[in-house]
């Protein structure tokens, strides 16, 4: 049988991760947006992949958005539109902390699909304006 974890502990490594993204000074941490096969872990390095865009998080960029005896929810607050630095299909995100340390990976959907970022489109076109709708970070209590 696997171990669990008590529910304040989930809580407290989704806080520390949240406050690794979150560093509070005036550099930004970014979201990467590729295309391309997405890396099995956030250790393996960007190889084939293209860079779509570029989008600044705010210094302080999530927040708790809810709670539930399943998992904790964070979101990102409002997130500026970016152009498209080539054509492409957005296939998955790797956040970066100001410093340019890889802290997660993350998949990309369009606004009906389940992904962890939502973004207008899927099919970016060069020069045109990349729209976040809405990224959520969720880690399970169970």
């Amino acid at each position: 049988m696997a171990i669990s974890i008590a529910a304040f502990v989930v809580k407290s490594m989704a806080q520390s991760l949240i406050d690794s993204i979150n560093d509070g000074t005036t550099d930004s941490p970014k979201v990467l947006l590729y295309s391309g096969v997405r890396p099995t872990k956030p250790e393996d390095d960007i190889t084939t992949q293209t860079l779509i865009a570029e989008i600044s998080l705010n210094a302080i960029a999530f927040t708790l958005a809810t709670e539930t005896d399943a998992e904790v929810i964070y979101t990102a607050g409002n997130l500026a539109p970016v152009l498209a630095l080539v054509d492409a299909e957005a296939n998955f995100f790797r956040m970066v902390s100001a410093e340019g340390i890889t802290i997660l990976d993350g998949s990309v959907t369009e606004p009906t699909g389940a992904g962890d970022m939502k973004i207008s489109v899927i099919e970016v076109v060069q020069g045109w304006l990349v729209k976040v709708l809405s990224l959520t970070f969720k880690m399970s209590k169970i």
